[in-house]
């Protein structure tokens, strides 16, 4: 065993909903590494930019607050190299330049901005223990953007990535609560719609492979599990009836009341809905009856190629 000192490495995922700190160390193996810190921040940075094109003002202050204290914890714990990677929110508001150099003033880390191609490869990356060997179609909702990445013979055939989120539905129609009648049918058209236009193919592996907060918090309620405890979460099996019940669940629930759902965490309760009637969506178009919630993410998916 080498007595040299284990290396740590920090990803910060900025991404549309949530800001996610991942810190590993290097182990034995050769080009291994475990997680020792993983932290999911709720900012909601993309809020309002389908309407204004750009970060809003308060979004944008509470993210670097939020990522100068991730930096800040990353630090402490004496992490070798930090990278720090952005999505859908960043690629699409035109201020996003701005956003950028304010976080290099104040947080002294550097973010890249990713295509949606990088990340649906990185998705992919992500989800291979899921699929053991498997064709399978991949897919990662996020709060602006969602990809899908079909893969056969263990290659990736197809990607897509589209331009819309949680955040979009929940924002044009999920804005009261309880939900008002017809909300959910209507999301149900237009994400429908956006798939056909995206131009996602119905002619696809049978497994369904879904990361993100969005598949982990359906597992969570599923499990009644207070703590996202990946070991406990990856591989879970959420089906068709778990959907539509949670759906109906949180339809005809406020606020105050969802919090109260075993599973379902506070910063998660107004969005939650949004979710569900994606991948509601998404299993009626390839017509699946389930699919397998893989826990890890874009961040890990990084760790591993900042390892090797």
């Amino acid at each position: 065993m080498s007595d040299a000192p284990k290396q740590k490495k920090a990803v910060i995922d900025i991404g549309t909903n949530s800001i996610k700190l991942c810190i590993a160390e290097s182990s034995d193996e050769s080009g291994g590494y475990s997680v020792i810190y993983d932290e999911n921040v709720i900012t909601r940075l993309g809020e309002g930019l389908s309407k204004n094109r750009e970060l809003g003002v308060a979004a944008s202050t509470r993210t670097i607050q939020t990522i100068s204290r991730l930096v800040k914890k990353a630090r402490e714990l004496n992490v070798n190299e930090i990278r720090s990677a952005g999505t859908a929110a960043l690629r699409n508001a035109s201020n996003a330049g701005a956003f950028c150099a304010s976080v290099k003033e104040t947080c002294e880390i550097d973010i890249e901005i990713i295509s949606g191609d990088c990340e649906a490869q990185l998705s992919y990356k992500a989800a291979l223990l899921s699929a053991n060997g498997q064709d399978c179609v991949v897919i990662d909702i996020g709060g602006g953007s969602i990809e899908f990445i079909y893969s056969y013979d263990n290659a990736i055939c197809h990607r897509f990535s589209l331009n819309f989120g949680v955040l979009n539905i929940k924002e044009k129609y999920f804005f009261s609560e309880p939900a008002e009648k017809y909300s959910v049918s209507k999301s149900y058209i237009e994400i429908a719609d956006n798939f056909r236009k995206g131009g996602l193919l119905t002619d696809a592996p049978k497994l369904l492979i879904g990361i993100g907060g969005t598949f982990t918090t359906l597992a969570l309620v599923k499990l009644k599990l207070s703590k996202h405890l990946s070991n406990k979460v990856n591989g879970t099996i959420i089906n068709l009836s778990d959907v539509e019940s949670q759906i109906i669940q949180y339809q005809n629930s406020t606020l105050e009341e969802r919090v109260k759902i075993p599973g379902l965490h506070a910063d998660r309760a107004d969005i939650v809905l949004a979710g569900a009637c994606i991948v509601r969506t998404i299993m009626d178009f390839y017509s699946a009856q389930n699919i397998i919630v893989c826990a890890y993410g874009l961040r890990h998916a990084i760790l591993a190629d900042m390892f090797k």
